[in-house]
């Protein structure tokens, strides 16, 4: 709140007041334009005027009732104390620290083969080639944050600010899922592409992290044939770039950014550390699946629904980018190693059981994938140990010709994590008879549910 809007909201029993400082209005006025920083040498100013019209107006004092001198001492208390936090235009400064890629760079080739050839750094910078320019155009110079509770700024920190905070957006993987389909006897090829990425909000000086904002952006395709590198790096770049295909990575984090509340106080911490297959179940894929990819996307996944859902501080996952408490990140800059804090609570999912079933029927065929996914919240405040686990299960069908074909290795991966999304959101708030019936223990699961928000809702 600016010292202009408190003026204008003055009880009308201290409004006379401000009348009896006229003519000398136009000073007034330059005091009351004044930030809060300078509410106090506002308040002198102010006196100082209404002392030269009190000479002689002794009587209008002994007018006031002792209820508006309460009053008006009230509220000049609570101009003089009032934090510059809740008087002053509360949105924290924080500095554009850029766009990059965390986890080993030198293995970019396996992480994120085509976003990462955006990381322009040698050759001439454009808005042909270069991530860094995409970013800045889409979340500094379009306004997309101006209703976030932050100002995002280019150039060196702010050095009279009380929090020091940068601001990294780091590129954590990429992935493309294809879904070879055969429908009525045609092929065709339905392919997922995703960008996984954080937000990650730092402190300056010391380069640990404040707080972070996970994303996974998603488009999905049909194709009539395999699409080559070529058209998938096509695909990312516009994914990056532009709007050509109604979505964009930056837009989507914008979004993200302007409906979080940023965390700065002291926080237990929660981190996901395990997304896991058990033995029985890696059997159920194809040769070709790719287990340890799986494993860091639904941990990355899951992060991503939950801190949409709850808002709470999650640190990066340790089964994607960030290797023990650390996260490193290549930026424009140069490398930057950023110290995560030690978590308070853990995470861990493991995808315990997955079933398949077949059922034919006269003109179709009804296809059946069921899943069990064990979710463990551990305490490390006082000594490790479990204080709520839950067992999910689902089932997803679907009725096919009998010449149809449908890839077991995408049916699974979508229904595990369409059960951890609907998972998340129980958190935000909680539904009866989804937990009845997709859960083995539902009393236990609403204990789990009760103690992770307990601790963590504000």
């Amino acid at each position: 709140m600016s010292s202009s809007l408190a003026v204008s909201t003055l009880l009308p029993s201290v409004r006379w007041l401000f009348d009896m400082a006229q003519p000398n209005i136009v000073e007034l006025n330059i005091a009351i334009e004044m930030n809060t920083r300078s509410l106090g040498l506002f308040i002198i100013k102010f006196l100082s005027i209404l002392q030269i019209k009190l000479h002689g107006l002794y009587e209008v004092f002994l007018e006031i009732t002792i209820k508006d001198a309460i009053r008006a001492f009230v509220f000049f208390s609570l101009i003089a104390f009032m934090p510059v936090g809740y008087t002053a235009n509360a949105k924290p400064s924080v500095t554009w620290s850029g766009v990059g890629f965390s986890g080993d760079w030198g293995s970019r080739v396996e992480i994120y083969p085509h976003t990462s050839s955006f990381f322009c750094t040698n050759e001439p910078c454009d808005a042909s080639n270069s991530i860094e320019i995409w970013a800045r155009e889409r979340l500094l110079e379009s306004g997309a944050l101006s209703d976030s509770d932050f100002t995002l700024k280019l150039g060196l920190m702010d050095e009279d600010a009380l929090d020091k905070i940068g601001l990294a957006l780091a590129i954590a993987n990429e992935s493309v899922v294809i879904e070879e389909l055969s429908v009525g006897g045609k092929v065709s090829y339905l392919t997922n592409y995703s960008i996984t990425g954080s937000s990650l909000f730092f402190d300056l000086t010391s380069k640990k992290l404040i707080y972070s904002v996970p994303l996974i952006t998603r488009y999905t395709t049909v194709y009539d044939s395999r699409p080559d590198p070529q058209e998938q790096q096509s695909v990312f770049k516009s994914m990056l770039q532009d709007d050509s295909l109604s979505i964009n990575f930056f837009d989507e984090m914008a979004g993200r950014l302007t409906g979080t509340e940023l965390q700065t106080k002291p926080t237990a911490y929660l981190k996901i550390t395990a997304a896991t297959f058990s033995d029985e179940v890696t059997g159920k894929f194809s040769e070709q699946f790719n287990l340890k990819a799986a494993e860091r996307y639904l941990a990355t996944y899951f992060e991503n629904v939950f801190v949409r859902e709850t808002g709470y501080a999650l640190i990066p996952n340790s089964v994607g980018h960030a290797v023990g408490n650390k996260i490193a990140t290549r930026l424009p800059s140069g490398d930057l190693t950023i110290d995560l804090p030690e978590p308070g609570y853990t995470m861990a999912i493991n995808v315990a059981k997955l079933l398949f079933q077949r059922k034919p029927g006269k003109g179709s065929d009804s296809f059946c994938w069921g899943a069990r996914v064990q979710w463990q919240l551990r305490e490390l405040v006082f000594g490790e140990k479990t204080v709520g686990a839950t067992d999910l299960k689902n089932v997803n069908c679907a009725v096919v010709g009998h010449e149809s074909m449908l890839s077991h290795d995408a049916e699974y991966m979508k229904l595990i994590m369409g059960m951890l999304e609907k998972y998340a959101k129980q958190f935000k708030a909680q539904e009866t008879n989804w937990i009845n019936k997709n859960t083995d223990n539902p009393k236990h699961t609403r204990a789990a549910i009760k103690k992770l928000n307990e601790v963590f809702a504000q």
